[in-house]
């Protein structure tokens, strides 16, 4: 990343030196690998490069960024019922530690039967109203503009109450193993 950034900015090894008080040797290790910069080097470098040093601390930022346009997104058919399908619009790719997904459920649909499974969800309603069920918990009736947040080893199921209306929820996992 250092050598393309330098690079990028026509620079040679000595001038970089020069604007950052290190040696051209000491650059170019760093540059192949054959040496880690503790923070204060890291720091140089990149305010001397114009870039932010915490690109130093992830393995590779690219990997960590996804951009999912609305016309690219996943739609899975989760379940049919006489007043609709049950859908749901991935907002997330694979790649990332979390999964996201905007659900639309028909009237008197529901999630079928509880479920638990590793991490946390947030849950937002977009639009309608859902009865969600934190089984051992309790029974929360949730409106537009609500928001749940609760741990996912907490059984859960959720229902759209509404006998007419389709709902629609944002649904947020921080775990994918469900």
């Amino acid at each position: 990343m250092i050598k393309s950034k330098r690079l990028e900015k026509k620079m040679s090894l000595r001038e970089l030196g020069i604007k950052t008080g290190l040696s051209a040797s000491a650059i170019s290790q760093i540059e192949n690998n054959k040496s880690i910069p503790n923070i204060l080097t890291a720091k140089q470098l990149a305010d001397v490069l114009g870039f932010s040093i915490i690109s130093f601390f992830l393995d590779d930022i690219d990997s960590k960024i996804s951009l999912v346009r609305k016309d690219e997104r996943k739609v899975i058919t989760r379940n049919k019922s006489k007043y609709g399908d049950l859908t749901e619009e991935m907002i997330t790719k694979d790649k990332n530690e979390i999964l996201g997904g905007v659900i639309t459920i028909p009237p008197l649909a529901d999630s079928g039967k509880e479920v638990s499974h590793n991490g946390e969800e947030i849950v937002y309603i977009l639009e309608g109203e859902v009865m969600y069920t934190l089984v051992g918990v309790g029974d929360y009736i949730l409106k537009e503009g609500d928001t749940l947040t609760y741990p996912c080893s907490i059984p859960h199921k959720w229902k759209n109450t509404h006998n007419s209306n389709i709902a629609k929820i944002l649904l947020v996992a921080t775990s994918k193993d469900f």
